[in-house]
This record gives C-alpha cells, sequence and structure tokens, in this order.
C-alpha cells in the first residue's frame, strides 16, 4: 500500500510540476505564452521576460505593447522599439523617459509563441526608474 501512494505522490508532484508546459504527444505545443517578470531596467527600458520562446514578428512588433500610469493624469510612454533576445523568451523595449518611483502598467496582447498560440490579453505593474 505505502508503495502505491508513493507512486501516485511521484505521479501528482511531476503532473504539477511540468503540467503548465504539457505537450501533446504529437508534439504540437498547445500552451499559451505567459508573462514571467516585468521590469525597469533603465530610464527608457523595460524587460518582459516569458515561460517560453517567442515568434519574433508578433514579439517585435511595437503595436502588440502600452504602457500608462494607471490613475492620476494616466500619461502615457512612448514605444519606440520592442527587441527580442536570442535566447527568444526575453523582450526589451524601448521608450521615453520614465518618472522615477512612478507606477505604470503594461499591456500585451498578440503576442505568439513559436507555435503560433497567442497570449491572452494581461497587465502588470512596474516602477519606473
Amino acid at each position: 500500500m505505502k508503495r502505491i501512494s508513493l507512486l501516485s505522490m511521484c505521479f501528482l508532484i511531476t503532473v504539477f510540476l511540468f503540467g503548465a508546459n504539457y505537450v501533446h504527444a504529437n508534439g504540437d505545443d498547445q500552451v499559451k505564452p505567459e508573462v514571467v517578470k516585468v521590469i525597469a531596467v533603465g530610464d527608457n527600458m523595460v524587460e518582459i521576460t516569458f515561460n517560453e520562446e517567442l515568434d519574433e514578428t508578433t514579439a517585435e512588433d511595437i503595436s502588440n505593447y502600452s504602457i500608462e500610469q494607471p490613475y492620476g493624469a494616466k500619461l502615457k510612454l512612448d514605444i519606440y522599439s520592442a527587441k527580442l533576445n536570442d535566447a527568444k523568451n526575453k523582450v526589451i523595449i524601448t521608450t521615453n523617459e520614465q518618472n522615477n518611483y512612478s507606477v505604470y502598467m503594461l499591456s500585451i496582447s498578440n503576442v505568439a509563441d513559436v507555435a503560433g498560440n497567442v497570449i491572452d490579453n494581461c497587465q502588470f505593474a512596474f516602477v519606473g526608474m
């Protein structure tokens, strides 16, 4: 009985750990990309880390991103470029100068992974540098 419980527990842990990156038996990726982290990395750059490799065309399309303050004057940041890194899982967005310690809301839509799965529209807060 202990052996069955141990095997069941190992199976559940395996499903839990690898379930988010589920791939069908035929090899087709069915998982939409997700944002892992958003941080300001300079006074005019924002780094977005994703959980998987992205399609370069959609990841570098600046119309798929917008940044504004979530309250008050709702100042928008202009987005000048979006560059995918060599590992294809991080995008660096170049903006006009951010205000120090101001909270911004990044909106992302229409970004796809290499299999063509499109991210759900999402928003993430970050603090300007």
